[in-house]
């Protein structure tokens, strides 16, 4: 099990075991969730850190598992050429809430694109998202959200390296959103 992995398992199962009793009491959770954040992503094999905004829309089909998308556009450039890059996953996640918050795990397949300008075609690539979602509910209609998980991605001769592998990639999302 990689390092990372065991940090995250780490820090969720200690995050339940402080949130008490109420979290298994069943919530009503609000059926939709919409809202941005700002993201961060440690992009592994590229010698850079990228940054954007983005967005994320959820449907709770139970209090504890709900089915979202996420995208987000990263502006910056990196070496390789890419002038932005677009990210777009979609998946479920399943865990636990009380009243106030709730841990939950993520599984998210779907795609990132990276735009070049003018020196070589845009190439989109298959991406992975897993890992975990920390949400807090201060008010009944409001939530903060924070998003931590390895990234995933296709990447090879198309963007430059003499081979095809799997780039590992570190991605944090602080955000706020809505409750409907």
């Amino acid at each position: 099990m990689p390092k990372g992995f065991s940090r995250i398992l780490a820090t969720c199962m200690f995050l339940l075991s402080i949130m008490g009793v109420n979290a298994l009491a069943q919530t009503d959770a609000p059926k939709v969730e919409i809202g941005g954040h700002f993201t961060y992503a440690r992009l592994r094999n590229f010698p850079a850190n990228d940054t954007g905004v983005g967005g994320w829309l959820t449907f709770n089909i139970t209090d504890n598992i709900g089915v979202e998308g996420e995208y987000n556009y990263f502006p910056g450039t990196v070496p390789g050429g890419s002038s932005s890059r677009e990210q777009a996953l979609f998946g479920v996640k399943t865990g636990i809430r009380s009243e106030s918050a709730g841990i939950f795990f993520k599984l998210r397949p779907g795609f990132q694109k990276f735009n070049f300008t003018g020196i070589a075609p845009d190439s989109t690539q298959f991406a992975f998202d897993i890992g975990g979602v920390f949400e807090l509910y201060p008010l009944k209609k409001t939530v903060v959200r924070f998003d931590v998980g390895d990234t995933m991605i296709q990447v090879g001769p198309q963007l430059g390296f003499p081979t095809s592998f799997t780039s590992h990639n570190l991605q944090f999302t602080a955000g706020v959103g809505f409750r409907f």
